[in-house]
């Protein structure tokens, strides 16, 4: 095992950490690229990190773990306003989705015993969507690490990632949708253009286009269902402009805008990499409801990137949607959660957490029933 900070591993490990990744089609996300991780370092320079490294026998990299040092907080909200929130933690995040490393409970344990040795401080561990399938979750708790020194403290419980699996024709990706279905995407494309004027599908790639970018989905932002209760939507976070910029300049964002007759009506953020296309945070404006313009956008979208032929598989993120069921053909069962260390505080607020949650998940069936919950419209 080698240790070495994110900064040093451009000299010793770029080459090394992308061959990995190419070795793994499939397996690997964005979010465990080299240059996912330059980009958190660059954009948050005042973060402590480090990387874990799993050697091979032969001196190959095995798998590598960025870890980010930071405050974090055990926190309830509904609607955007905050509920409850706990006093602040030092925590570390392990990324999004699940490491990149050999499915090999030894080296699971060379990982928390690295983190004990590296962030003996950090109070909490973060691990967000990760496959509750996979090796590493299902060995995770029968850790003697895991198991005697931490607390493993759920978020929302199991949750749904929707996937396309994208063919090599947008033909065929409708065939596979019953004829009334294909039909009816193709009409709520053409019936927004009919009623809204001519359809614009724009994308976003490039650094130089970034601002940009920001101006016109801000707009669209500040008129969505989600206006006010997203605390990181687009325009209202000051670090967004050098992420994007970031990932542009490394050939891993991919945004598109939607306008019809001239006023953009829906946007979505997006990632691109490793073969994989991450569908992130999709806005429309709610003046254009009634023609369902994130469907338009969608499907407009999908035609786009099967026919540039860089992505195969395309995730919608966390959560069940109906919208998102009526793309998706595969699905996963992903959970986040965090590992709290076990000490008297911890567990004073893990308890508390689940008492607030509990209540929350009440009142949101009592508002389910009567009609009322907040549900995104097409």
């Amino acid at each position: 095992m080698q240790i070495v900070d994110i900064a040093a591993d451009r000299a010793n490990l770029a080459e090394a950490w992308d061959r990995l990744i190419d070795a793994r089609p499939g397996a690997a996300s964005l979010y465990q690229t080299r240059a996912y991780y330059e980009q958190c370092a660059a954009v948050h320079p005042h973060q402590r990190s480090r990387l874990f490294c799993a050697w091979g026998d032969e001196g190959e990299l095995t798998g590598v773990v960025p870890l980010v040092a930071g405050v974090g907080r055990l926190e309830r909200d509904i609607r955007g306003r905050t509920i409850w929130r706990s006093g602040a933690l030092k925590s570390l995040e392990i990324g999004l989705r699940d490491p990149l490393l050999p499915e090999d409970s030894a080296v699971y344990r060379e990982l928390f015993q690295f983190i004990d040795d590296q962030f003996a401080d950090a109070s909490m561990l973060r691990f967000s969507q990760i496959n509750v399938d996979s090796h590493f979750y299902r060995s995770l708790q029968a850790l003697p690490e895991v198991r005697d020194r931490y607390v493993l403290h759920d978020l929302e419980g199991c949750m749904k990632r929707l996937i396309i699996d994208l063919p090599e024709t947008f033909s065929a990706y409708l065939g596979r949708f019953a004829a009334e279905k294909r039909y009816k995407l193709r009409r709520i494309v053409k019936k927004l253009g009919e009623r809204c004027g001519t359809l614009v599908l724009e994308r976003f790639d490039r650094p130089e286009q970034v601002t940009e970018l920001i101006a016109r989905a801000s707009s669209i932002a500040k008129a969505s269902w989600q206006a006010g209760i997203d605390p990181d939507q687009i325009g209202l976070r000051d670090y967004h402009e050098a992420k994007l910029k970031f990932m542009a300049s490394r050939g891993q964002l991919a945004a598109y805008i939607l306008s019809a007759g001239g006023k953009d009506c829906a946007y979505t953020l997006g990632y691109e990499g490793c073969g994989q296309y991450e569908y992130v945070q999709p806005r429309f404006d709610r003046s254009f409801a009634h023609h369902s313009p994130g469907t338009a956008l969608l499907v407009l979208m999908i035609e786009d990137l099967i026919g540039r032929g860089n992505v195969r598989r395309f995730s919608f993120g966390a959560g069940e949607y109906a919208y998102k069921q009526h793309f998706a053909n595969d699905v996963e069962t992903i959970r986040s959660f965090y590992l709290l260390r076990k000490t008297l505080r911890n567990r004073i607020l893990t308890t508390t957490d689940r008492f607030v949650y509990a209540g929350l998940e009440a009142v949101k069936r009592v508002a389910r029933r009567r009609g009322t919950a907040s549900l995104p419209v097409e």
